[in-house]
């Protein structure tokens, strides 16, 4: 089963302020293990389901190669990256990553979901 996993970052627990819009605003390191053999490429969204006006998309990067099988800390937030891979517009209306920046409140839930396609 595809697994994703970061070692910036601890699942369930609160994301480090450098990956915010409140620290340096770069997206944490992914990793991927049990990539299915006919994978022709991945996408990987980050979402907040929490958000006061509904689902709010943090990131969006796919056409990722299929032969790769982690994203680097500090993606740039080129619409093309150098091995291929493109990103789309976040909520915010922005190219690439997009840090979290809850209202204050209650704690926001920050999903990352990878695709192999």
């Amino acid at each position: 089963m595809l697994t994703i996993s970061s070692p910036d970052f601890v699942n369930n627990e609160i994301l480090p302020a450098m990956f915010t819009g409140e620290g340096q605003n770069i997206s944490p390191a992914l990793y991927w293990t049990d990539i299915p053999s006919n994978t022709a490429s991945f996408a990987v969204i980050m979402d907040d389901p929490d958000a006061p006006t509904g689902l709010f998309t943090h990131w969006i990067i796919f056409n990722i190669p299929p032969e790769s099988n982690k994203l680097p800390q500090a993606v740039k937030t080129n619409l093309l990256l150098e091995d291929g891979s493109m990103q789309g517009k976040n909520t915010a209306g922005k190219i690439g990553y997009y840090g979290p920046y809850p209202p204050p409140g209650p704690a926001h839930r920050y999903q990352f979901h990878l695709y192999a396609l």
